[in-house]
């Protein structure tokens, strides 16, 4: 009896410890769904800030790739805008040309007559050869100016567009990637009040330019006077190739048909050139007789030079040079020499300058194509002496005269009157040298500046609007000391905040008293940040340049990254997304933060 009395003792324990059981897993059930509902916000609120980002970095890629084809278009105008001005020196020569072989007819016969006669018939070539190349660059030229400014405004406009629609993506983005990334319930995932904020000031920063708010506008969009737009105009300007940059030409053999030309005939004459001097051993005589040079060309003879100090651009086409020579020299060994030696020599060259920029126009407040060609006629006569008793005395006397001008041209792209008398004639060190050295020949430079020649191809001719992304780097934002207004939420930054409502599945393990779960009573929050940053080519050998390491508008090698929440950061999604106050150590930190930020706030309505 008293054992039986005494069975079933361990079915109390057995229901105590059941409670405990079934209430330990629904807890832990509940946990493991918390857990994972939090991982898929975790999850929702990174692609959505990396998706923002991904969209705004192609926007910028975009942006780099009609800056560049902008770039290559300026250039092309640059070219016509060249070839309108060369071809049209080439048709000033003729009347400079006629004007010198009157002028050779005063020599006396028959060696006057016979030089007149060489000059006019070449000035008849240059005219026949001009007006044939006339009547296909000048309407080329016209037309391809207006339509590669034409084609420059659609790239301009389509930057302006994809600016646009990036905003139309992104908000999508923002709408859509939060539910698709939660497998249930997508309609109770947002963003939360501090998401709003937070997104907010990021389009204020990165769409500033689209909603006219100045004082978040990093994204610049640049007119005529604005330092972006130097910075546009200034690489298209080192973009021109030789040619339009100071009508640079090669010197090396099989580039230059013209100088190897040249070079035969001259050859062909030095092969029958008499001997200038007999050598009698101790004594050597000189043979009074004429050395001709036929003609050579040489490219590349500006004496300005390039920022090195190199010579470059300009060519000179040596006509004729004329040495005369005599000597008698008796050379004694250690007795020294004895003896005398004169000559003279007469050169005749004809040298051209010229090149095209892209200036400023103070007047226009806008950026103008500028070309400028000149020819001048250089005459050169020089000598020398030589008397030696024991030891020799050497003197040689140049004398140099004026050039005497024989073409001289402008051509313009947007101005309506072309006029050059306000350009500095003065030599300058610096990489834009002006018009290839031209300013050197005072002759041709004299008639250029009288706007003599001048030529506007296109009166409504505009630099591209390009660079209408930012050209500069983008603002790096890490740290108050920046002085920016709300640290880390502008571009190239975005902080997404996401919240949504617990699983109903939360209500089953909910407890009270001291095993209440707190944060089963608040909504699931997250947050998530991202950057879109430079990323330049790991391999800069296969560039011709190391310009693709710089962060510009100009190359299109952004990408974007999900990158760490700062404190501050996580310190406002508790307060202000997940309501909940931070430890006591922190609150005096988080208090200044604040209150640093609303004092930055309210100095933008002031």
């Amino acid at each position: 009896m008293q054992s039986r009395y005494q069975s079933g003792q361990a079915i109390v324990l057995i229901l105590l410890l059941s409670i405990i059981g079934v209430l330990g897993a629904v807890m832990l059930v509940s946990t493991g769904v918390l857990t994972s509902e939090k991982m898929q916000l975790q999850n929702a609120a990174d692609a959505t800030a990396y998706s923002v980002s991904v969209l705004e970095a192609r926007d910028l890629n975009y942006g780099a790739y009609m800056n560049r084809a902008m770039v290559g278009n300026e250039v092309a105008i640059g070219q016509m805008v060249s070839m309108y001005s060369w071809v049209k020196m080439l048709e000033s020569e003729p009347a400079y040309l006629n004007a010198i072989a009157s002028g050779l007819n005063a020599i006396p016969p028959p060696v006057g007559t016979a030089l007149s006669a060489i000059v006019k018939g070449f000035a008849s070539y240059i005219r026949t050869t001009s007006r044939a190349a006339g009547r296909v660059v000048y309407p080329l030229s016209e037309k391809v100016v207006i339509g590669l400014k034409g084609l420059n405004q659609a790239y301009s406009f389509s930057q302006q567009a994809m600016h646009l629609a990036t905003l139309v993506f992104s908000a999508s983005a923002v709408s859509q990637v939060p539910k698709y990334n939660v497998a249930e319930n997508q309609s109770d995932v947002s963003l939360s009040a501090y998401g709003w904020f937070a997104l907010a000031m990021h389009y204020g920063s990165y769409y500033g330019d689209l909603l006219s708010l100045p004082v978040y506008q990093f994204v610049k969009h640049p007119s005529g006077s604005d330092p972006e737009m130097s910075r546009f105009a200034q690489v298209v300007n080192d973009s021109r190739d030789g040619f339009t940059r100071h009508r640079s030409c090669s010197n090396k053999p099989g580039e230059n048909l013209i100088k190897d030309g040249l070079d035969t005939i001259n050859d062909a004459i030095q092969s029958v050139t008499p001997p200038t001097s007999i050598d009698l051993g101790p004594v050597t005589i000189g043979i009074p007789s004429p050395v001709i040079t036929g003609p050579s060309l040489e490219c590349n003879v500006d004496p300005q030079g390039d920022t090195n100090g190199d010579p470059t651009g300009g060519w000179a086409l040596s006509l004729m040079n004329v040495k005369m020579d005599m000597d008698y020299i008796l050379d004694l060994g250690p007795l020294g020499e004895y003896g005398y030696a004169f000559g003279v020599e007469l050169d005749i060259s004809a040298n051209r300058f010229g090149g095209t920029q892209l200036l400023y126009a103070d007047a226009k407040e806008e950026y103008i194509w500028s070309a400028a060609d000149g020819a001048g006629l250089g005459v050169t006569p020089s000598g020398y002496f030589e008397i030696c008793i024991i030891d020799c005395l050497d003197e040689t006397i140049t004398i140099s005269l004026p050039e005497v001008p024989y073409g001289a041209a402008s051509a313009f792209a947007g101005i309506q009157k072309p006029n050059m008398a306000n350009i500095s004639a003065n030599l300058s060190p610096h990489r834009d040298v002006l018009y290839g050295g031209l300013s050197g020949m005072l002759a041709p430079w004299a008639i250029i500046q009288t706007g003599l020649n001048a030529k506007n191809l296109s009166q409504p001719y505009r630099l591209a609007q390009g660079g209408y992304q930012m050209i500069s780097e983008l603002p790096q934002i890490a740290s108050f000391e920046n002085s920016l207004p709300f640290i880390g939420m502008e571009a190239p930054y975005i902080l997404i905040g996401l919240t949504r409502d617990k699983n109903e599945i939360f209500n089953a393990g909910n407890l009270s008293g001291n095993l209440k779960l707190e944060e089963a009573d608040t909504k699931l929050a997250a947050v998530a940040k991202a950057q879109v940053y430079y990323s330049s080519p790991d391999d800069l050998s296969v560039f011709s340049t190391q310009r693709a390491a710089a962060a510009n508008g100009f190359n299109p090698y952004w990408d974007a990254r999900l990158v760490d929440t700062s404190y501050l950061d996580r310190v406002s999604a508790l307060v202000f997304q997940s309501g909940q106050i931070p430890l006591p150590g922190e609150i005096n930190g988080t208090i200044n933060s604040f209150n640093k930020l609303l004092a930055t706030f309210g100095s933008l309505f002031k």
